[in-house]
């Protein structure tokens, strides 16, 4: 069983294919599936980052429910992984920098400068963390999304989640409503080493009411 004070050790990610089916998996209201691991602190001191995740026999923490450990973990995770909001662009040229499949270079060349040259309604920016890896989980973060919408005057966002590494995000405003599904269901082949999830989402942040529910492609803008 957990105490209240180690809650602040662990992280969340999200749940990708290749995981044990012995660990412990929460299930958001929003249909996105995620896990709790910490860092072996042993390994650590030798620079290798390896998870150690939890079983379900871990995951318990007097007078707190599932819900209540899922917020403080992802509490912890956006402190841990220095979650941040940054242009997708730029968070695309450093694929350039690692690529090792150098056909790919002019196909990211191009998306990036492609993404930097578009108007501000339809620009789309990344959720992630400074390890840039196990980070897309931050996207759940109501505060962090809150204080964008707050910088950047607007009533709301679309959030993709197709890796688990970065989610994008952008306005919610029918040019993104138009590009969200086509970025979450094949752009994340580009990236190198992706670690596609068990399933795709697409949510929609309501700034007013500080709530999050599910896109429907269905959705009417007019």
């Amino acid at each position: 069983m957990l105490k209240k004070r180690e809650l602040g050790l662990l992280t969340m990610e999200l749940e990708t294919e290749s995981l044990d089916p012995e660990i412990y998996r929460y299930q958001t209201k929003y249909g996105i599936s995620v896990v709790y691991f910490m860092f072996d602190p042993e390994l650590i001191r030798k620079f290798i980052f390896e998870p150690v995740y939890l079983s379900p026999e871990d995951v318990k923490c007097e007078g707190m429910s599932e819900e209540e450990i899922f917020q403080a973990i992802l509490e912890s995770t956006v402190t841990i992984m220095h979650t941040e909001i940054i242009p997708f662009s730029e968070y695309f040229r450093e694929f350039e920098q690692f690529c090792e499949d150098k056909k790919k270079i002019p196909i990211i060349r191009g998306i990036a400068r492609a993404m930097e040259s578009v108007e501000d309604e339809k620009k789309v920016w990344c959720v992630t963390g400074a390890p840039r890896e196990r980070c897309a989980s931050g996207a759940l973060y109501h505060p962090l999304l809150r204080a964008f919408c707050e910088t950047h005057g607007c009533a709301g966002l679309l959030i993709g989640f197709s890796d688990n590494d970065f989610a994008y995000l952008g306005e919610d405003n029918p040019q993104i409503a138009s590009i969200m599904p086509s970025l979450v269901h094949e752009l994340s082949h580009v990236v190198e080493g992706a670690k596609e999830l068990l399933d795709l989402k697409i949510l929609k942040y309501d700034y007013k009411t500080d709530t999050m529910s599910e896109f429907k492609d269905s959705e009417n803008y007019l």
